[in-house]
């Protein structure tokens, strides 16, 4: 407590003009989460008004990566903005490379668990709820791609630009935008429609704040993150997709299946990323694993 009386962490000093700049900052924040709130469970209010408490259960288990997506990635973003906003007397294209840094790490975890959710969901889905519960693996897989657009977190150098109006206004669009796709999809897909109707407005919303983030914070779009490393993951993730093919052609349990091939592709997945040029990647799963053994 002295350090902090020391340091004037504490004070009784209180302005007009600190009033508005907080307000101004925390304010479009707040309103912002309240619509982002919305938007998150439009696709579940829809469902139950509309189609009845077993569409919703169905629903509810396909949108089960929502909140967990939603926690991850704002642990990682707080962990790293105060760093970043220590840097606020250097250039942007160098007070932000902590981010665009970020942007490469959270594709190297995310990424191919991205790909082992989508292809194993019928597994992932029965072993959790039960075979009852089936039908919603569609909605699961169509919820893994809020997944990959978790990836680019491009909401964090505009609270670090103290540009959050930006978020008021584009939540705002993309409830809009989900409420108008989901009215027409849902005639067409059934439940399926909101789901589609949820990642299409986070897809929409996600290029929206990299328009942003390139006129606030003076980026190019070949200069607005790291392309070439975010590139060389994707392709990793992929090719090392035919183990998960050649699984199929061994009559084995399905979990034991999915728990023996999905190792295999992270080990192979692991392989090839300690081997290929990214970034500083290498040298961080080497320290890891020194950690542990």
């Amino acid at each position: 407590t002295g350090v902090a009386i020391r340091q004037r962490l504490f004070t009784t000093e209180f302005s007009s003009a600190t009033l508005r700049g907080q307000l101004a900052f925390f304010g479009p924040l707040g309103l912002s989460n309240i619509l982002y709130t919305a938007n998150l469970f439009m696709g579940q209010l829809y469902v139950s008004a509309v189609m009845g408490p077993a569409m919703l259960a169905l629903y509810t288990v396909g949108a089960y990566l929502q909140p967990i997506i939603r926690v991850f990635r704002s642990s990682i973003g707080d962990v790293i903005m105060p760093e970043i906003a220590s840097k606020k007397d250097v250039p942007p294209n160098v007070a932000l490379v902590l981010w665009q840094r970020a942007t490469v790490v959270y594709c190297v975890v995310m990424l191919p668990i991205a790909v082992l959710l989508f292809y194993y969901a019928d597994v992932f889905i029965s072993v959790l709820f039960t075979s009852a519960y089936a039908e919603a693996t569609p909605i699961f897989q169509a919820f893994v791609f809020l997944l990959l657009l978790a990836c680019f977190d491009f909401a964090l150098p505009l609270r670090i630009a103290n540009r959050t109006i930006v978020f008021f206004y584009l939540s705002f669009a993309t409830v809009a935008v989900n409420l108008g796709l989901l009215l027409v999809l849902v005639d067409i897909y059934g439940i399926l429609g909101p789901a589609i109707a949820m990642v299409t407005a986070r897809f929409l919303a996600t290029i929206a704040l990299g328009g942003f983030v390139m006129k606030h914070c003076d980026y190019s779009l070949a200069g607005l993150l790291p392309w070439a490393d975010v590139a060389k993951v994707t392709m990793l993730c992929l090719v090392s997709i035919p183990v998960l093919l050649i699984g199929e052609l061994i009559e084995v349990n399905p979990l034991v299946r999915a728990m023996l091939f999905a190792s295999i592709y992270l080990v192979i997945y692991l392989f090839l990323l300690v081997n290929v040029g990214i970034g500083d990647v290498r040298e961080f799963i080497m320290r890891q694993v020194r950690r542990i053994f």
